[in-house]
């Protein structure tokens, strides 16, 4: 249950639209989250042995730290805040703000999609830094949230005495909007941010003190229940709409129901909203931990360190996550762009972090408590995959990789002015 319910994310809810406006058929898109799934399970058994190598420290910064050096370690924590956690809580917010505007669409006027977005990401950013505590029965709440919304979609679509047309699975029907081998990769992207939980859940292995052999079960049964909840749930989407109309609605999962069943369609966007909310509060607060670990390893600004007095919370991180977070969605103004950018990104260090487990197998030293199954085709399965979504992506969005490359610079002149002002330079 820790793995599905780190693995489960509110993507679900977000991407049906992106992903069927790159697939033709109904056949491809259950296809594209069997292959997202089969990624993710292979990334959980390459990570999980990661994660046993370094119990106590602060995961991928670790990763990269101990296979490449300081400077990837530091890399990676630069873009952490600049770009995969504040890209995340850019792209909910957008996801949050299309339901909320469907329920509410006198604020789609007054403030726009945007508007609404960084209202909520002003909003809970206050929460955070006034030390609002979000504790576990938040957390265990939210995951139930969201299992509860899926069940309920998958049911109603399921339940449906008479079968959409659309659930003609013509897998091999190719009119997609770029071409099969670039939409197949681009709907990837979707299925990636979706199941982007995984690095998560694999600090299990580390935690963990049962054997290697009962982390690679929990790892391989939770993983198996996400891909076959995800499954399921695309599948009830497309017996209650048409890919057609999924393509074109913001908020498909809302739609979807209200198309068979007005009541329910009212009470979606509500889990959805909710489930968004606390995702992004969660984003918010757990995020600077990882800041404080570089800088107190001489790597990142010591201004991440400090807690404020009064509140006892860590406001200068909480805030300047949040102001990249504005950032995004200022700057890309949509879901799918800030979704493309955040995903390339994020693989890129993800293939770094797999790669990593073929160096640090090579160097003397103890072995660790998980080792990978399937070792050495498994991570490279997860490679093989990330590298063809990162492919497909770029030629899609190549401002994104721009952009990345523009903060890669940025990050080495930082880094070195960093090593210039350490105190055993």
């Amino acid at each position: 249950m820790v793995v599905a319910g780190s693995c489960i994310g509110i993507g679900i809810f977000f991407t049906p639209a992106f992903i069927a406006e790159q697939l033709p058929s109904p056949g491809w898109i259950l296809m594209v989250w069997l292959v997202g799934g089969i990624s993710t399970l292979c990334a959980a058994f390459t990570f999980g042995e990661l994660a046993s190598r370094f119990p106590d420290k602060a995961g991928i910064y670790y990763w990269l730290k101990a296979a490449y050096g300081d400077f990837w370690g530091f890399l990676f924590g630069w873009f952490y805040i600049i770009v995969l956690v504040s890209g995340a809580i850019a792209a909910i917010s957008l996801g949050f703000a299309q339901y909320f505007t469907a329920v509410f669409p006198v604020f789609a006027g007054q403030f726009g999609q945007s508007g609404v977005a960084i209202s909520l990401i002003g909003f809970i950013c206050v929460v955070n830094c006034i030390g609002l505590k979000w504790g576990d029965w938040s957390t265990r709440s939210l995951t139930l949230l969201k299992i509860g919304g899926l069940i309920l979609i998958i049911g109603i679509g399921l339940a449906m005495s008479q079968t959409s047309p659309s659930l003609q699975l013509h897998m091999f029907e190719t009119e997609g909007k770029y071409g099969m081998l670039r939409g197949f990769g681009l709907a990837l992207v979707g299925v990636s941010f979706s199941y982007a939980g995984i690095q998560y859940a694999t600090f299990l292995a580390a935690e963990s003190l049962n054997s290697a052999r009962n982390i690679a079960l929990a790892m391989t049964l939770g993983v198996l229940l996400v891909i076959v909840l995800y499954l399921f749930t695309n599948l009830a989407y497309l017996r209650m709409m048409p890919v057609g109309e999924m393509m074109v609605s913001e908020v498909p999962a809302s739609a979807a129901i209200s198309a068979v069943s007005p009541v329910f369609g009212d009470l979606i966007p509500v889990i959805i909203m909710i489930s968004a909310a606390g995702t992004i509060a969660a984003f918010t607060l757990a995020a600077p931990r990882m800041y404080q670990s570089m800088a107190a390893d001489g790597l990142f600004f010591s201004l991440f360190m400090n807690i404020n007095e009064r509140f006892h919370t860590p406001v200068n991180a909480i805030i300047t996550q949040t102001v990249c977070a504005v950032f995004w969605v200022l700057f890309w103004g949509t879901f799918a762009g800030v979704i493309i950018h955040l995903v390339i990104t994020n693989l890129i260090f993800m293939v770094m972090a797999a790669n990593a487990i073929y160096i640090l197998r090579r160097r003397p030293g103890e072995p660790p408590g998980f080792r990978a199954p399937g070792y050495p085709v498994v991570p490279a399965i997860y490679i093989g995959i990330s590298v063809y979504i990162i492919v497909a992506s770029a030629a899609s969005s190549p401002l994104s990789l721009v952009v990345s490359a523009a903060f890669a610079g940025t990050g080495w002149l930082i880094y070195q002015s960093l090593l210039k002002n350490k105190p055993d330079n």
